[in-house]
């Protein structure tokens, strides 16, 4: 097995986040995303700067940092980001501004 393939920590402990995350990861495989899983529990200014207000369930974020904007996914569920994805691709993502810091 490839060190790419191989299962990570979070194939264990996420096995239905993972699922969903490496379907849409090859769905969107030529399209400019990159995913990226991180631990809400771990990085709570993160949590913060992107407005996630229920913390007990994972959220998607889809985060343009060249316009400092994003769009966050609170419906966990493969169709649900597929469809953001696309409204990202075809220009119609609902965006909203990061805050600065203060």
């Amino acid at each position: 097995m490839s060190e790419e393939n191989k299962p990570s920590r979070n194939d264990y402990v996420y096995p239905e986040q993972m699922k969903v995350y490496k379907s849409l990861a090859a769905k969107f495989h030529n399209d400019p995303f990159d995913f990226v899983w991180v631990d809400r529990n771990q990085a709570q200014s993160f949590v913060e700067r992107f407005e996630i207000s229920d913390t007990s369930k994972p959220s998607v974020i889809v985060y343009y940092a060249k316009r400092s904007k994003f769009v966050l996914i609170d419906d966990f569920n493969e169709e649900a980001i597929s469809n953001t994805l696309d409204r990202v691709i075809s220009g119609d993502a609902p965006y909203k501004r990061l805050k600065k810091d203060e």
